[in-house]
């Protein structure tokens, strides 16, 4: 299937009043840049190395889909259901995921770099390696996530009752922080994770990271 075998076949869907389904086809390796993907059923379609740059996929269904390899740079995912979708070394560069809904997926080496993931579901998925430098992740959930080896981020953890963790993505202004189920924590119990981690010689990030946390904790303990 080709680019315009894709949007003509969408074009006329929509025309009936109809959404797109597209489930498991083969569309490795198409060029879909810009394309208006909007809500289209694409769950389990191999897009293997696609190039989907500045794709519209607000709230399309992609549960289960192969985008290892594929260009994703600047499209979006606002609303998507990515859950378990296959997202190995995907280049997902300012591209906005808000409110996505990534559970289980596997973004192993992804490029999130600039990325918007405010409120995104991120719960078990697979961020090993993945670039979260810069990236949006306010309000993102990210319990169980595997963050092992992922740049532009420090974890700081467990702590608190419900063993939640802290997390501190590197901006370009600067760090900040993000807090995922660390209820019940005190200054105290962040202080001691900070030194259990003081032996950790990452660099710039590392030792930045380490003084906002303390700078944070410091205020904290004020309001104890």
């Amino acid at each position: 299937m080709t680019r315009e075998d894709v949007l003509r076949i969408m074009a006329e869907a929509r025309a009936r009043g109809e959404f797109l389904d597209l489930r498991g086809l083969d569309l490795h390796g198409l060029d879909l840049h810009g394309a208006g993907l909007w809500g289209v059923n694409l769950r389990g379609v191999n897009l293997q190395g696609a190039n989907l740059q500045g794709a519209d996929l607000w709230g399309a269904d992609l549960q289960g889909a192969n985008l290892r390899n594929a260009d994703l740079r600047g499209a979006s995912l606002r609303y998507a259901n990515l859950q378990d979708a296959d997202l190995r070394d995907a280049d997902l560069r300012d591209a906005d995921l808000r409110g996505a809904f990534l559970r289980g997926a596997d973004l192993w080496d992804a490029n999130l770099r600039d990325a918007n993931l405010q409120g995104a579901d991120l719960w078990g998925a697979d961020l090993q390696g993945a670039n979260l430098r810069n990236a949006d992740l306010r309000g993102a959930s990210l319990r169980y996530a595997n963050l092992q080896g992922a740049i532009g981020i420090l974890v700081v953890g467990p702590v608190g009752s419900c063993g939640g963790i802290l997390i501190v993505n590197m901006h370009n202004d600067g760090p900040r922080l993000y807090g995922c189920d660390y209820s019940g924590a005190t200054a105290d119990e962040f202080r001691a994770a900070i030194e259990r981690m003081r032996d950790d010689q990452r660099g710039r990030e590392c030792r930045a990271a380490l003084a906002f946390i303390e700078t944070w904790t410091a205020g904290q303990k004020r309001d104890d």
